[in-house]
């Protein structure tokens, strides 16, 4: 995996201070500036199709969609999201592919985001569909996806409150 998308992961995910959990709901100046200094140069890139190499490797996807549809929302403070759209088509990929299938559980969530969250009924159907796929797979653990997913849908509310929270 490429150093860029390992250390979005790291810093998403919580192997470097703080966790998920801090990183939805850190969105004071400083945190802001420091995500985009760190990542923000790479957000135009992501959406223009550079990283889609990234497509390749399960955990790398993972990190193209942080990077798309939780990165550059923050950084980029577009009033149409034009990120959202490529995180979209990427999470759809991450479905069509199974990839979302291939990663630890948490990363999975966060590869159908962008679908649960779709203003598409059907794109959010899928998203559901293979959330309970997911959930059926890591059986043990679903009480913690339904959380993230819980989280992330709040979070995303937020930002866009006339979309439908799952």
């Amino acid at each position: 995996m490429e150093p860029l998308a390992k250390g979005i992961l790291e810093f998403w995910l919580g192997t470097e201070a703080g966790s998920w959990q801090d990183r939805l709901t850190h969105q004071r100046p400083t945190f802001v500036r420091s995500l985009d200094i760190r990542f923000g140069s790479y957000v135009e890139a992501a959406r223009m199709g550079a990283l889609d190499r990234w497509l390749l490797d399960p955990k790398a996807t993972t990190a193209l969609i942080l990077l798309l549809d939780l990165i550059a929302p923050l950084v980029r403070k577009d009033p149409e999201p034009i990120y959202s759209k490529k995180a979209l088509t990427t999470s759809v990929l991450a479905i069509n592919q199974g990839s979302y299938l291939k990663v630890p559980p948490l990363e999975g969530v966060f590869q159908l985001n962008p679908c649960l969250q779709s203003q598409d009924p059907n794109i959010q159907e899928a998203g559901r569909t293979s959330f309970e796929a997911l959930k059926f797979r890591y059986q043990d653990q679903h009480i913690a996806l339904d959380q993230l997913k819980a989280a992330l849908s709040d979070h995303h509310a937020k930002d866009h409150p006339n979309t439908t929270r799952l």
